[in-house]
């Protein structure tokens, strides 16, 4: 069935929308059906990675060292899904450059890909709560980050290149994600108390430090969409 959206028509289903073009529904239904079993294999490959052997440094040495790359880097099992992830996107080799690192300081995410440096940062703090799968899809997630950044560069958007758009959807079901968008919009679990703060555009967690200057009465805006940031406690 169409939908209509602001009086244009959007064609819900993508066998109709390949008829509307021109094409064929049996090629259309080819098509997906080849999508879907590709990424299926690639999820059942993606579970033989075990990345149980990762675990961020004691305490003690967190408190010396913001990023402390030496154990991750050496991990066999991460360097094998790197590679493996890799030669998925056709960029075979590549891996070769990127260096992962745990970050103590990252609290409100649980990693971050550091465009232009090829780097992933890993939340030192939250990597013990995820389960076996989310650590997975954790590295994917950030690896396809800079997949897109090697790929794409400057021909595309900011936003396409930051964000979870098409190019960084597209790499992920090559790496097994059935679903991305669902990935890269779930709600994450964090340690102890946060706040949800809203602006006009999304909903956003900050730190009760953050909140509690709010309350004395600082005033933060969005970038985005240019609307203040108002806080209100969150709890987990």
């Amino acid at each position: 069935m169409n939908e209509v959206c602001n009086g244009a028509t959007i064609c819900s289903s993508p066998i109709l929308a390949e008829v509307e073009r021109g094409g064929s529904a049996n090629e259309s239904i080819g098509t997906i059906a080849r999508i879907d079993t590709d990424c299926i294999k690639a999820s059942l490959t993606l579970k033989k990675f075990d990345l149980g052997s990762l675990a961020p440094p004691s305490f003690l040495t967190q408190r010396c060292e913001r990023y402390l790359a030496g154990p991750l880097n050496e991990n066999g099992q991460l360097r094998r899904l790197l590679g493996w992830l890799d030669r998925q996107c056709a960029l075979e080799g590549f891996s070769d450059n990127i260096e992962v690192a745990w970050n103590n300081r990252i609290t409100a995410a649980l990693g971050k890909a550091v465009l232009g440096r090829c780097k992933i940062e890993l939340s030192s703090k939250l990597w013990k709560h995820l389960t076996a799968d989310s650590k997975r899809e954790l590295v994917v997630h950030e690896a396809c980050h800079l997949f897109v950044y090697e790929l794409h560069g400057t021909s595309i958007t900011q936003e396409e290149l930051k964000g979870h758009g098409k190019p960084w959807s597209e790499l992920m079901r090559k790496c097994g994600i059935l679903n991305p968008q669902a990935m890269a919009c779930r709600p994450q679990t964090y340690i102890g108390t946060r706040y949800s703060a809203y602006c006009r555009c999304r909903e956003r967690l900050i730190t009760p430090q953050l909140a509690g200057k709010m309350a004395k009465g600082y005033v933060y805006w969005c970038g985005k969409c240019n609307s203040e940031i108002k806080a209100a406690p969150y709890e987990y």
